[in-house]
């Protein structure tokens, strides 16, 4: 995790991620200042600043009407299965379940729950799972994805950026340029938008302090 990224390149190993920090991660993956924060910024969000491994699924009745359609559309179900990460997994991660844009391919019985969040991004599905397995010539992620957060934990999260094309998104400081990456990565609901616009400036204030 970050600590294992600031042992690698010989920074001081305290989880938090300060300006050397920040600047290693922008020279590692070859970003701008821009790129760098809203990477941080989202990052932070998504993993409770760089402290979750996977996604936690212990939401309760009214988060899963909340966050996920699947869910809204069958209140009884979100009684039912509060609190049940495998089952809310396998449910509202299934491919069966989402419209054919939103696809994460997965196509097999417990794909959803196995590539649940993942890693600095919360890398999600056997599709995006399979990017980075490829990319970084790894194949042993797809039968262990805790393989992921454990050796490419922000890797991982450059991987979907460049994948989906979101780089090239970040033109600028902006609420509205924040909150479309935030639908990038985390979808149209855009959840926590605010905070992620908050994240990005912060980390963008330490970069070019």
């Amino acid at each position: 995790m970050i600590i294992d990224f600031q042992k690698k390149y010989g920074l001081v190993t305290d989880g938090i991620i300060g300006k050397k920090t920040a600047l290693k991660i922008k020279e590692v993956f070859s970003l701008n200042d821009i790129q760098t924060a809203y990477f941080l910024g989202q990052g932070s969000v998504e993993t409770s600043n760089f402290t979750l491994k996977r996604e936690n699924g212990k939401y309760s009745e009214n988060q899963l009407k909340e966050y996920f359609s699947y869910y809204k559309n069958r209140p009884k179900e979100a009684k039912q299965d509060a609190g049940k990460e495998v089952v809310i997994f396998n449910k509202v991660y299934a491919d069966k379940n989402r419209s054919k844009s939103l696809a994460l391919g997965n196509v097999n019985e417990g794909d959803g729950y196995k590539f649940r969040g993942n890693s600095a991004g919360q890398t999600t599905g056997r599709y995006n799972h399979q990017v980075v397995a490829n990319k970084v010539n790894n194949q042993s992620i797809m039968i262990d994805p805790d393989i992921l957060w454990k050796d490419y934990y922000l890797e991982s999260f450059d991987i979907f950026l460049k994948d989906k094309k979101v780089y090239q998104l970040m033109k600028d400081i902006s609420q509205n340029t924040s909150d479309l990456i935030t639908s990038k990565i985390n979808g149209p609901k855009k959840v926590h938008a605010d905070k992620r616009y908050n994240e990005m400036i912060r980390y963008y204030k330490i970069i070019t302090s």
